[in-house]
């Protein structure tokens, strides 16, 4: 007999990241802000291949993390950075 349960939805995942950065993790969020606000002076992208390839292999090489997870932390820290620094590009 199979029983059937509603589904409880989870938001995904670069939604908690998004939260976190803006929460608890405030200090990470504005210590990206700052750092895009310095590339942007110097005419470059914080978003940019070359910059993010460079944070990518630190992150992962320091925490660990598989590629989805850090997507998904890198999406959560984009929509963070919208909120607090949306002149950062």
């Amino acid at each position: 007999m199979l029983v059937g349960a509603p589904g409880v939805a989870k938001p995904p995942l670069w939604e908690g990241f998004r939260d976190s950065f803006l929460g608890r993790n405030r200090s990470d969020l504005m210590s990206s802000c700052s750092v895009g606000r310095e590339l942007n002076h110097r005419g470059l992208n914080y978003w940019g291949d070359l910059y993010q390839r460079k944070v990518k292999e630190r992150v992962m090489r320091s925490t660990g993390v598989s590629d989805q997870v850090y997507y998904e932390m890198n999406n959560g820290l984009a929509a963070a950075m919208a909120v607090a620094c949306p002149e950062v590009r």
